[in-house]
């Protein structure tokens, strides 16, 4: 369904409430995080949809409905699926971010130049920055960078600003950050596959991947009691 087939607000209130079997009062949103939500009151159902759903096909509508009435994994997968393929609708609001190259012990744009020229042609055009330093507290899993597509922002995590740390392993990491950059995920079905076989194939090439995966295995937990004290 295309803009131009938008539902009005009353026919997604119609379809949901055929679903539901209670009458559902929808209000379309703009918001930038939350795309649906939902209360009870008075004997009906408030529902805060964003607008993007306007261009939901009937399935779609029903996974909504479902959602509404219990929140089912495969309900969930479906409306995944959909806000996924229509992330265009979004708007994000802008915010200043202060970019940090230079840690400690660490260059971060100095190793981003690098792999772009050895590895991507130049063509990876996203910013990279050191994350902010968690809050204290006893963590058993750590993310050592992430991509935010819509930002187009690599945050490497600071754990990994530290002597100890060899290069080789916060340069694998980057390098996975900018795979993710320059690989966009795949929609297949119901699910958005992030890592595709050709995100693992490039990942596994990088001649540092087997030593830094090792390196990590084995000083996980010596980064985890660094963030947690």
């Amino acid at each position: 369904m295309d803009e131009a087939d938008s539902r009005s607000r009353a026919d997604v209130e119609r379809v949901l409430s055929s679903h539901v079997a209670a009458p559902v009062r929808v209000t379309f949103t703009d918001n930038g995080r939350v795309m649906l939500s939902s209360r009870r009151r008075d004997g009906f159902i408030e529902a805060r949809v964003h607008h993007m759903f306007a261009r939901a096909d009937d399935e779609t509508l029903a996974a909504v409905a479902q959602y509404l009435r219990r929140r089912t994994s495969r309900a969930a997968r479906v409306l995944d699926a959909f806000i996924a393929t229509h992330s265009d609708a979004i708007r994000v609001r802008a915010r200043t971010v202060t970019l940090r190259h230079r840690g400690t012990h660490h260059d971060l744009a100095l190793m981003f130049h690098e792999l772009n020229e050895a590895w991507f042609e130049s063509k990876v055009d996203a910013r990279i920055t050191w994350g902010a330093v968690p809050a204290k507290k006893r963590r058993r899993s750590i993310r050592l960078g992430t991509y935010a597509e819509r930002e187009h922002l690599i945050r490497i995590h600071p754990a990994l600003d530290q002597a100890w740390v060899p290069d080789y392993v916060v340069r694998t990491v980057v390098h996975h950050e900018m795979l993710h950059a320059a690989l966009p995920a795949v929609i297949v079905g119901d699910r958005k596959i992030f890592h595709t076989r050709e995100f693992r194939r490039r990942e596994r090439a990088f001649p540092e991947f087997e030593r830094a995966t090792a390196w990590e295995d084995a000083n996980i937990d010596r980064l985890l009691r660094g963030i947690s004290r």
